[in-house]
Parts: structure tokens; sequence; C-alpha cells
């Protein structure tokens, strides 16, 4: 039932597709977005695809990406030979003994009770507090939706408590799997920073089979032909998959989950397993994902917190040596010379049985730039370490002067209370220095290949830029720090004289 292989499910700006519709469109790039699809599953729905076509592609033994619909439908089924009637495909198959799409068997003796009445209630945000985005909301939910929710759920989730299992491609329960990879820019359109699904799907993809026989012999604990598609596969209670029986792009599933059927509506039932799906906790997620930055010392894949990918994070990524790029974040055979590049960085924040935002950041880098990494990354990582202490001086100067002011204007009476104040000042200035920190990063260190006076105006560029964020901020805080009313005079001539002076 609702069979995604032959069935048109999957709705695009162009019109409803079959999954290998949909794979043989963006392979096209005839595909402008998925109007179901909600924002925070987008990164989740594009590793999927990337994932399935990679496998597909390899076991057919294409290194092409196919562009028809039908040789797709073939890869796919090649998947899953074993199953004449496509089951593992299907949304709904009524005898739990047999997979469904995302819904691995449910064992003898083991109950799934509690009811899922909506396709967002087994999402994996977690809205406790139901503000922002509402629980349990798309009670029309199409089977699309259902779609969308079990891909995010089965290969985003984390721990979520006894016996809610989370993901293996994860550092830990509480923390979060990244999507981190280059992707083409429109080349019609400079002015386009956003890069297309098809041109993103086709190139990771090609990425993904040029570097299969060098992934595949530094990760050497996984096998050839391994399982990919763990949803199909038994799940006996308190026994998980080792890595060894694993396809290195294994697509994840963590949760016991069934969808089911009454006139013509969906809804779900989920249970819990003593057992994770994979037994790979000692890694703490570096499993070799594609899309995943890990530690090179610590081994460990990334957890990004709630400042998200801002410069700092993404300075330490790239810069500072201490972490492996995974192979789509690096440049690609496939990646044509000229042809301009951003670096997509996205990704749910888990806290302890809580959802910290979607973050999500482009930026945008010519291929030029980008292959320098290997070659001038300590030249870089030092620049930008100057430009971060650069920052510390103006934020610095924020609080001090802000925190003064909350102190009637009297240095000696300023306590570390008072340096409340400045924080969301200081939050707004960081936010401006993030929009153009890697600008004037390029910038300088193109002049440190010219003349002095280059470098010089470059600094003092940047400085300028610096000073004119921290001013704003600084002006725009100033009249709301609380002071005594005869004090304020006093209180905010020393806090704008602090401000200069520091």
């Amino acid at each position: 039932m609702f069979n995604i292989l032959t069935q048109p499910l999957i709705r695009t700006d162009r019109g409803a597709y079959t999954l290998p519709g949909v794979l043989a469109a963006l392979a096209r790039d005839e595909v402008d977005c998925f109007p179901a699809l909600r924002a925070h599953q987008g990164p989740s729905w594009h590793m999927f695809v990337v994932q399935l076509a990679g496998i597909a592609l390899r076991r057919s033994g294409s290194s092409e990406v196919f562009e028809d619909e039908r040789s797709w439908l073939k890869a796919l089924r090649n998947l899953t030979p074993q199953f004449s009637e496509d089951e593992p495909w299907h949304l709904v198959i009524d005898d739990w003994s047999i997979p469904a799409f995302f819904q691995p068997p449910v064992p003898d003796g083991v109950p799934l009770k509690s009811h899922v009445p909506t396709p967002d209630a087994i999402d994996l945000l977690i809205t406790a507090k139901n503000h922002d985005l509402k629980q349990s909301i798309a009670r029309n939910g199409q089977p699309e939706d259902w779609l969308f929710a079990l891909v995010s759920l089965q290969t985003g989730e984390g721990y979520g408590g006894r016996g809610n299992q989370g993901i293996a491609r994860m550092n830990g329960g509480s923390a979060s799997r990244s999507m981190f990879a280059l992707a083409p820019l429109p080349e019609n359109s400079v002015k386009m920073m956003s890069p297309r699904l098809g041109g993103r799907f086709k190139r990771d993809v090609a990425a993904l089979l040029s570097t299969y026989q060098s992934e595949i012999a530094e990760y050497d604990f996984y096998s050839e032909s391994g399982v990919s598609l763990t949803w199909v596969e038994s799940w006996p209670e308190g026994v998980a998959l080792q890595l060894k029986d694993l396809d290195i792009w294994f697509i994840d599933v963590c949760r016991r989950v069934r969808l089911v059927s009454s006139n013509g509506m969906l809804s779900g039932f989920k249970g819990n397993s003593v057992a994770p799906r994979i037994d790979a906790k000692h890694l703490n997620g570096a499993l070799g994902d594609p899309f995943t930055p890990t530690h090179k010392t610590e081994k460990k894949s990334l957890t990004v917190s709630k400042s998200g990918f801002d410069y700092t994070k993404l300075v330490e990524i790239l810069f500072s040596g201490e972490w492996r790029l995974p192979i789509l974040a690096r440049l690609a055979p496939s990646d044509a010379k000229g042809v301009p590049i951003c670096l997509m960085a996205e990704a749910i924040v888990h806290g302890n049985s809580k959802t910290d935002g979607f973050k999500s950041r482009i930026l945008p880098i010519n291929g030029e730039r980008f292959s320098i990494l290997g070659t001038e990354s300590q030249r870089l990582n030092k620049i930008a370490k100057s430009q971060i202490e650069d920052v510390d001086v103006f934020n610095k100067a924020i609080g001090g002067s802000l925190a003064l002011a909350a102190a009637g204007g009297d240095r000696e009476r300023r306590q570390k209370e008072h340096y409340k104040y400045a924080r969301e000042a200081q939050d707004h200035f960081d936010q401006s220095v993030d929009s153009i920190f890697f600008k004037h990063l390029w910038e300088i260190l193109d002049a440190q290949d010219g003349s002095a006076g280059a470098l010089d105006a470059a600094k003092l560029r940047w400085s300028k830029v610096l000073y004119g964020f921290a001013l704003t901020a600084f002006d725009n805080a100033l009249p709301g720090v609380p002071c005594a009313g005869v004090f304020r005079p006093r209180a905010e001539s020393r806090a704008r004289r602090s401000f200069i002076g520091s």
C-alpha cells in the first residue's frame, strides 16, 4: 500500500513523482522545490537521496547518474530482490513481520503501543513547549508528509530516553548529524546564492562514486557487499547490526515505527528497543559519513552547539587542521574549474530531551579558494585567529561601556550583573561580524601576497567595519540600559568615553 516506487506520491513544483521519478528529475535538474518538505527536513532528505542513489548505482555497476525513471526503478528494485512486491518501498504493510519503507520488521512479542496520529508527531523536532512549531497539527497529513517525517526521524534522531535509541552516525545521544558539503551555484546568476537541488544531487552522487575505493580502504571495517538499507533486515530485541556487515554508505534507522491505514488516512505506532539498531557507540559517530566532519585526534563526529555554524566554528573546522572534512566537503573531480560553489552547513541541534533549533549556513566560496585549504590552512588559521582577536577587542568594549552605564557611570560600582545589559548588543555585533568575516579574510590573504601598503589598507578596512558595527550596537543599546535618571547624563557620557577609549 502506497508504493513509492510505482505511485507518484512525492510532489514537486513540476508535478508529483515516484521515488525513481524524483531521482531522475533531480539528475536532469528539473526540480526547484518539494512543497511538503519542511525546512529542517531538507538536509535529511538530501542526504538520503544521495546515499540511496550512490548505493543503487554502485550495486548496478554504473558510474553515470541515470536521468530516466525506468533505470532508477530497476536499480532500486535491485537493492531488495527478495521482495517481489516491493514491500520495503511501501509506506504501509499490514504484516509487521515484513519491512515497510523505513520501518523495520517487528519481532514477535515486541509491542508498539504508542499511537502516532500525525506525521509531525514522529518527526525529530522536540517542541515540548508547543510554540514556534506546534505539535501534532498535520491532521490531514498526506503520504509524502509521512515519508519525509520517517526519513527525518530515522536518519537524524538522537537518544530520547530509555528505549528510544539514536542513530549510529552521531557523537552521543544529545549530539547531531551535520550536513557539511560543497554545492555548485548556478552559473547564470552571480546573485543566486542558493544552489539548485539537482546540481547538488548530481554533484554529490558523482563525488561518492569517485571516492568509494579510497573511503572503503580507510574505513576498512565495512563490507563491500554489506547491508545498505538497514530497515530491510530483521531487528530481534536486544540484537544490533555490526559494522562489519554494513555498506559504508548504509542508510540508518533508529526507531521501531509502523504506519497503518484506515479509510485512506495514515497514522502510526511506535515502540521501544532494548538495543540500538547498529552497534557503533564506541566510535562516537566517526563512521565515514560522507557528510559529517570528524575530529582527527578525538575520533568523534562534529556536534553543533546553539551558535550553529558561525564564523568561529567554521574557522575551527576549515582551518585549524583538527578536523577531517567529509568527502562531500572536499573538491571533487566533477567540480568544474571556474564554476562558483558554496559550502552548505546544516544541522538540528539536540539538547537533553529538547531541540535547540535548526542551524543553516551557506558560505559562497570559489573553488580556487577552497583548493588552497590543504596548503594554506595554517596561514588562513593565523589570519582568522587575528581577526577573531580584533572582534574580541570590540566585543569587550561594548560590554564594559554598557556595564558602566548600568552602574550609573561609577566604575567602582560596576559589578558582574551589570554586564548582562550588554549581551543583546554584543549578540547583534557578532551577527553583523559573521556576515562579512570571510570576505575580509580573503581580502587580507590576497593582500599578504601584495605590497605592505595593500596589507595595511586591507587591515584598516577590516578595523573600520568592526568599529562601525560596534558603534551601531552601542548606540542602539545605550538608551535602553537601566539607570537612575539623576545619573543618566553622567552614565551615558562616561560609557561613550569608555567605548571610544577601549
